[in-house]
């Protein structure tokens, strides 16, 4: 039978964590600790938010950008930040962070475009740039220096980083750098960042 996957689909690699999630289901009595999944139950009053949401008929299609009252409540959260944004044209609410970044890629990245991602790093972001044409760089996290990057830096446009898994000094020189270059960061602990970049 033919296979109809283009290039891109057929390049990916099968991600090694799922290979291992579904040998350790064979395992009896196995503990998963690989994922970060809360396992508290979800609060009631949330759950009953949600029903009455439903009961009320909020089941229709909403905007692309999501709909306008939860942008403009994360507006306001951002004002915490001292960032004034347009709830309205400059906020878009995704299913998750996987699809933030996904969106964030697949309109940034121009085939052939140097990617800096941290090492070690979730599969994910490596596929997801690879996916999008992108090239992805390794820097290693640990005693991260902005001497230590390739030159190759200098002519990229993207990086991809993971605020928590950088000290805030490295951090901070990276953001740093960032505001002076042709770069974006994108960040999907976007919170630690908002604080490290508006104290520049």
């Amino acid at each position: 039978m033919k296979i109809f996957l283009n290039i891109r689909s057929v390049g990916l690699k099968k991600s090694a964590i799922r290979a291992m999630f579904d040998k350790a289901k064979q395992i009896p009595g196995s503990i998963n600790l690989g994922i970060g999944e809360p396992d508290l139950n979800t609060p009631a009053e949330l759950i009953e938010e949600g029903c009455k949401a439903l009961r009320s008929g909020k089941t229709r299609y909403t905007a692309n950008a999501g709909i306008i009252e939860l942008r403009t409540e994360i507006a306001k959260h951002l004002n915490r930040y001292d960032l004034s944004v347009n709830p309205e044209s400059e906020i878009i609410v995704t299913v998750g962070g996987m699809g933030a970044l996904a969106l964030c890629l697949l309109v940034t990245i121009t085939p052939g475009d140097e990617v800096l991602l941290q090492d070690p790093q979730w599969l994910n972001y490596f596929s997801q740039i690879k996916f999008c044409g992108g090239i992805p760089i390794s820097v290693p996290v640990y005693g991260l220096l902005l001497h230590s990057f390739p030159v190759s830096l200098y002519s990229s446009i993207h990086i991809v980083s993971l605020g928590f898994a950088l000290q805030i000094q490295p951090l901070h020189l990276l953001v740093s750098c960032t505001c002076t270059l042709d770069t974006i960061l994108c960040d999907i602990y976007i919170d630690r960042l908002y604080e490290i970049i508006f104290s520049i």
